[in-house]
C-alpha cells in the first residue's frame, strides 16, 4: 500500500463518513477485486464494476431510479436503523440515551413509510382528511380574547421569545423607559441578526398585552400594539399595511371617514398620515416595525420607500398624539435619526449575552442532559459561549446541530470551529446543522420558508403532498422544535429569519408550483378553496400586471399606483386572478422571476408611464412578451392590453424615438465598460448587457405596436366609469382566447 492509496483511502473514509452523519444514501462501487467493503457500510446494496463495464453501469443508474421511489427510502431508512443498533452497545453510556431516541424515531418512519407501500391509496386519502380537518379547523373564529388581556393587539407578533430568555435586562428597561415618555415617538433597536432584536421587543410587548411591563417592571397600560414585520408575506413593513391596521384599532364611524382621506389621489402620504394621527390624540398606542433593515439602502442608510420615510416623519413631527414606533433592524436607518432626534432613542445590542446567562440558555435547552450540554465542564461552556459570542440564534443552532448528530459532541464541534470568521458564525452553524437533518425535515423547513408565515401542520401536508406520498409533517415539526430550527406558535410552526432565508436559498428556481400551492392554501383557508377541476377555467381567468412600481413620492407615482390598485381591486371584485408585484414578489424574492411569469403569461396590462420606458425591468418585461410573439404584431397585442398614463408619450415618432435613443445610449454606454472590463460584469449584469442590445433595436417597434392600438390615455381616461374601457378590452380578449 503506498502512500498515496493511505491518503486516498482517509479522504474517502471522510467522504461516505460524513455522509452517514448527513444521512445521506450511500451506494458502494467496487472498483478494484480485492477492495473490502467498510464494516460500517454493511449491508448496503454494491454495484461491482471490475468486470463488464456497461451492465454495471445500467445497474447503477436502475439503482439510482430505485433509490428515489418509496420502496427505496425504505430501505434507506433501515440502513440508517441498522447504523444505529450497531453502535449501540459500542457507544459511551452518556450517548446510549440519544441513539435509543434515534432508534425509536427511526422504526416510527419505517413502519409509516412501509404503510404508505402496502396501501399507498389509504395513505393518500389520510393525508387528505388530515388536511381537510385542518382546513375546517383554521377557518373557525378565533376564541374570544382572555379577561386578563387588556390591549388589543393586531396581528400576531412575529415570533414568542422562548422560555429560557436570558438577561437583557437593560435593554428591556430602556424600552419601557421609551414608552412611559410621552415625549418620545421612536425607539430604534439595532444589531446584528441573531441576536435577540426582535426576541426581547416582542417579549416585552407580549407581556404589555396584560398590561404589565415584564421583569417586575411595573404596570403600563396600553391601548394598543400593532405587529408588522417584513419576515413574513402580509401585515408588512409599508404604508398600506400600517394605516390598515392602524384603523383596525379605531370606531367604524371614524375608520370610514378616514379611508375616504386614504382613497383620495390627491391627498400626500403625510396628509393621509396626520389625519391617522389625529385619531389617535392620546393614549398609548405602540407599532413595531420587524426587520426594518429591508427598508433602508446599506450604503447611505436612507430608506427606500419615499412613502414610508414620510409616514414615520410625520409620526415624529406632527404634534400631540398617541403612536409610538420601535423599529428592530440590523442597518441604521442614519437619514430617520436627523429627525426631531429629541423624540427618538436608540439601543444598540453589539454584544451577545455574556456569562452566565449564555451558559444558562445552553443548560436550560437540553434539560434531560441527553445531548451533553447541560453537564458540560464549564470550560467548554464558556468556549461556546466565546465562539458564538453568546448570540442567541447561534447558540439554538449549535444546540441544533448537537441534536441533529448524536456523532458529534460538543467538543468536537467546538475542535471544528476554530478558525470560523465570528462575523460568519451563524450563518455557519445554520447551514451544517440544516445539512445533519434528514431530507424530510429538510423539505419540511423548506416548506415554512415558503409559507413565511406561521402555519399549522396541515398546510405543511397540503404543500408536500406531490412530493413525499402520505407525508405526516406533525412528527416532524415536533422534532424541528425540540431542535429550535422550528418555533411553536399555538398549533401553528415557523423558522426563525435566518434559519428561513438558508431553507429559502436551498428552495430551486423550478418551485413555482409550490409557491402556488402555498398560495392555495391562503385562499382555501379564507374560504376560497380551487375546485378539484379548477385548471384556470372562464370563470376564474388570470391577468398579471405590468407597470412601474416602487416609487410613489411624486403626484405622477402616487396617481400610477392609484390606478394599478383601484383596477385590481375592481377585477378581482368580478373574479379576475391578478398577478402584480405586491402579490407575487417580497423583500428577498428574485425581480427575475416575476419578470419571467409576466413575460409568459397569456394576459397582461401593461401601464405605460415615463417611468416605464425608462426602467430595465419594465421594458424587459414588454420585450419578453414581444419575443414570445416571435416580433408578430398581431400575436404581441393579443397578449397585452395596454393603458397610457400622461406622463407616457408614445404618440409620435420623435416620442418613441425619444425612447428609442435612450437605450441606444444606455446600451453603447454599458458595451463599452464590458469591452474594457468583462471580468469585472456579474452573471446577471452580463445577461442585462444582451437583453438591453435587442430591446435597444426593438423597443421603438413595439412602442409603435402599442400605439396602433385604440386604448385608454390619460388617468382620468383610464378611470372613466369604474375602468369600463380596460374591463371591456380584457374581457373581448379573454373570451376570444377562451373559444380559440
Amino acid at each position: 500500500m503506498t502512500p498515496d492509496s493511505v491518503t486516498e483511502g482517509s479522504v474517502c473514509k471522510q467522504d461516505w463518513t460524513r455522509a452517514l452523519r448527513y444521512k445521506k444514501p450511500i451506494i458502494p462501487v467496487l472498483a478494484a477485486p480485492d477492495a473490502e467493503m467498510p464494516f460500517r457500510l454493511e449491508p448496503r446494496q454494491r454495484i461491482d464494476f471490475t468486470s463488464a463495464y456497461d451492465p454495471a453501469l445500467a445497474q447503477l443508474r436502475q439503482h439510482l431510479t430505485w433509490m428515489d421511489s418509496p420502496a427505496g427510502q425504505l430501505q434507506a431508512l433501515k440502513h440508517r436503523l441498522t447504523d444505529a443498533q450497531r453502535d449501540l452497545p459500542r457507544a459511551a453510556p452518556e450517548q446510549q440515551p440519544r441513539i435509543q431516541d434515534d432508534i425509536a424515531e427511526l422504526q416510527r418512519q419505517i413502519a409509516q413509510q412501509q404503510s404508505v407501500i402496502d396501501n399507498p391509496q389509504a395513505a393518500e386519502q389520510r393525508v387528505q382528511q388530515s388536511i381537510d380537518r385542518g382546513l375546517e379547523r383554521v377557518r373557525q373564529p378565533e376564541k374570544p380574547v382572555s379577561k386578563e388581556t387588556q390591549t388589543k393587539f393586531i396581528n400576531p407578533p412575529p415570533l414568542i421569545a422562548p422560555t429560557w430568555f436570558q438577561d437583557r435586562h437593560v435593554e428591556t428597561q430602556l424600552i419601557g423607559d421609551f414608552l412611559k415618555d410621552d415625549a418620545l415617538r421612536l425607539m430604534t433597536v439595532v444589531g446584528r441578526g441573531g441576536i435577540g432584536k426582535s426576541a426581547i421587543v416582542c417579549r416585552l410587548l407580549r407581556s404589555l398585552e396584560s398590561g404589565q411591563l415584564p421583569d417586575d417592571g411595573g404596570p403600563l397600560p396600553i391601548d394598543g400594539i400593532v405587529y408588522l414585520s417584513d419576515a413574513r408575506s402580509f401585515r408588512r413593513v409599508n404604508v398600506p399595511d400600517l394605516y390598515a391596521s392602524l384603523t383596525q384599532l379605531l370606531p367604524d364611524e371614524t375608520r370610514r371617514k378616514l379611508d375616504l382621506v386614504y382613497k383620495n389621489p390627491q391627498a400626500t402620504t403625510r396628509q393621509t398620515m396626520e389625519a391617522l394621527l389625529a385619531a389617535f390624540p392620546h393614549g398609548r398606542t405602540v407599532v413595531l416595525l420587524d426587520n426594518f433593515e429591508s427598508e433602508i439602502d446599506t450604503e447611505t442608510g436612507r430608506l427606500n420607500n419615499a412613502d414610508l420615510r414620510e409616514a414615520i416623519r410625520a409620526v415624529l413631527e406632527f404634534s400631540a398624539h398617541g403612536i409610538k414606533i420601535i423599529i428592530t433592524t440590523r442597518v441604521s436607518p442614519g437619514e430617520l435619526a436627523l429627525v426631531e432626534p429629541s423624540r427618538q432613542r436608540r439601543v444598540n445590542l453589539g454584544k451577545g449575552l455574556e456569562y452566565p446567562y449564555a451558559e444558562n440558555i445552553l443548560r436550560a435547552m437540553d434539560p434531560d442532559g441527553k445531548i451533553g450540554v447541560r453537564d458540560a465542564t464549564a470550560a467548554d461552556l464558556a468556549l461556546a459561549r466565546e465562539r458564538t459570542r453568546g448570540n442567541p440564534r447561534a447558540l439554538e443552532n449549535l444546540f441544533g446541530i448537537l441534536s441533529a448528530d448524536r456523532e458529534t459532541s460538543l467538543q468536537d464541534f467546538l475542535d471544528n470551529t476554530a478558525k470560523l470568521q465570528p462575523d460568519r458564525v451563524v450563518t455557519a452553524f445554520v447551514g451544517e446543522a440544516f445539512n445533519s437533518l434528514d431530507l424530510t425535515a429538510q423539505l419540511v423547513m423548506q416548506a415554512l420558508a415558503i409559507y413565511r408565515f406561521p402555519v399549522p401542520p396541515p398546510a405543511v401536508d397540503y404543500l408536500l403532498q406531490p412530493l413525499i406520498t402520505g407525508v405526516d409533517s406533525q412528527p416532524v415539526l415536533g422534532r424541528l422544535v425540540d431542535m429550535h430550527f422550528a418555533v411553536r406558535h399555538g398549533w401553528a410552526y415557523s423558522l426563525g429569519q435566518i434559519g428561513r432565508e438558508y431553507a429559502e436559498g436551498l428552495i430551486s428556481e423550478g418551485a413555482s408550483s409550490l409557491q402556488e400551492r402555498a398560495e392555495e392554501w391562503f385562499k382555501m383557508e379564507f374560504g376560497q378553496a380551487p375546485t378539484a377541476n379548477d385548471k384556470g377555467s372562464p370563470t376564474q381567468p388570470k391577468v398579471f400586471v405590468s407597470y412601474a412600481w416602487g416609487d410613489d413620492s411624486s403626484e405622477s407615482g402616487r396617481q400610477r399606483e392609484f390606478i394599478v390598485d383601484g383596477l385590481c381591486t375592481r377585477l378581482e371584485a368580478e373574479n379576475w386572478e391578478v398577478g402584480r408585484d405586491k402579490k407575487l414578489t417580497q423583500y428577498g424574492d428574485r425581480i427575475s422571476r416575476l419578470m419571467k411569469a409576466i413575460s409568459r403569461a397569456e394576459l397582461v396590462i401593461v401601464v405605460l408611464s415615463e417611468k416605464y420606458l425608462r426602467s430595465p425591468y419594465c421594458v424587459a418585461e414588454l420585450y419578453g412578451i414581444y419575443q414570445r410573439a416571435l416580433g408578430e404584431e398581431d400575436e404581441f397585442l393579443d397578449h397585452i392590453i395596454p393603458l397610457a398614463l400622461e406622463d407616457a408619450r408614445i404618440e409620435s415618432w420623435e416620442d418613441r424615438l425619444e425612447v428609442a435613443r435612450y437605450w441606444q445610449a444606455k446600451y453603447r454606454k454599458m458595451e463599452k465598460e464590458v469591452k474594457k472590463s468583462p471580468d469585472l460584469f456579474g452573471s446577471k449584469d452580463f445577461e442585462l448587457y444582451k437583453s438591453m442590445k435587442d430591446w435597444n433595436n426593438n423597443v421603438s417597434v413595439m412602442l409603435s405596436y402599442v400605439n396602433d392600438t385604440l386604448h385608454p390615455r390619460g388617468f382620468d381616461e383610464v378611470a372613466k366609469d369604474d375602468f369600463s374601457a380596460l374591463r371591456q378590452m380584457l374581457q373581448s380578449k379573454h373570451t376570444r382566447k377562451a373559444r380559440a
